[in-house]
């Protein structure tokens, strides 16, 4: 019987070991009137620790997700740097914890990670308060929300949680599977951390004391141009290598094809 030497996605990934901040270019035919996109990751904790992994996502919606959550009160309401905030915590066998600021006005790109992370460490330091009281209605409501999950979609979410295992799981640890069908017990236990120093301490661990990825996305109306004439050149020369008749033979190809799957 065929078998794999080694399991899919199993391989150790390279620690980061420094902090990385990269500019990316995309195109665009007008550059005064775009914006850009600023989006900063961590390094998330194992696969296995299902309870910080929930807790990231709780705090990230603490963060970010409403009107009234710091970031936005920052970023969107007080400054108008950019109008919309989004977050991702990715599963995979090493896990990141990613923010994005998108539409964010060109003369405001270099700000957003320095006001980031002073928001950040206000409140560890706890010039700014962290709400306990939105922090467990986040828990309840996330709590809903699974439970709707298994209600109104079961396949699909027990499916994600079974893949999620065989993906990245731990083979020999049948508890860890069973947890993955728990995570209401998981929210209950966290919701029992009723005092902010834990919520606080993953902000430390996760985003001050972690190295973290920058990337800055800025229009360019060069690259526009440049990706435009390179699209026509090779567009010239696709004519030149079919020739008239190879030309012709491809109209005739799409032509028969659009009236055999022509279903008026």
């Amino acid at each position: 019987m065929w078998k794999l030497e080694e399991k899919p996605f199993t391989r150790p990934i390279s620690p980061l070991v420094e902090n990385v901040e990269q500019i990316v270019y995309f195109p665009t035919d007008k550059e005064e009137n775009s914006n850009g996109i600023v989006s900063i990751g961590w390094r998330g904790p194992h696969i296995s620790q299902l309870k910080e992994l929930l807790a990231l996502d709780i705090l990230f919606s603490y963060l970010a997700e409403s009107s009234i959550s710091p970031l936005h009160e920052h970023f969107i309401d007080k400054k108008s740097y950019c109008n919309k905030i989004s977050y991702q915590v990715q599963e995979y066998r090493e896990t990141y914890v990613a923010i994005s600021f998108a539409n964010t006005q060109l003369e405001h790109l270099d700000k957003i990670k320095t006001e980031l992370f002073d928001i950040l460490a206000s409140i560890v330091s706890g010039r700014q308060e962290l709400s306990m009281n939105r922090v467990n209605s986040i828990i309840k409501m996330k709590m809903n929300e699974l439970s709707d999950k298994f209600e109104d979609a079961p396949h699909d979410t027990i499916s994600k949680i079974c893949i999620g295992d065989f993906l990245y799981g731990n083979e020999s640890d049948k508890f860890e599977f069973r947890a993955r069908f728990a995570q209401l017990n998981i929210f209950e236990s966290i919701k029992n951390e009723s005092n902010a120093a834990y919520w606080i301490h993953l902000i430390d661990k996760y985003f001050l004391k972690s190295h973290s990825v920058t990337i800055i996305a800025k229009p360019c109306e060069k690259l526009m141009k440049a990706i435009g004439e390179e699209d026509k050149q090779r567009v010239e020369e696709r004519k030149r290598n079919l020739g008239k008749k190879g030309l012709k033979d491809l109209k005739t190809a799409v032509e028969n094809a659009i009236d055999e799957n022509d279903v008026s």
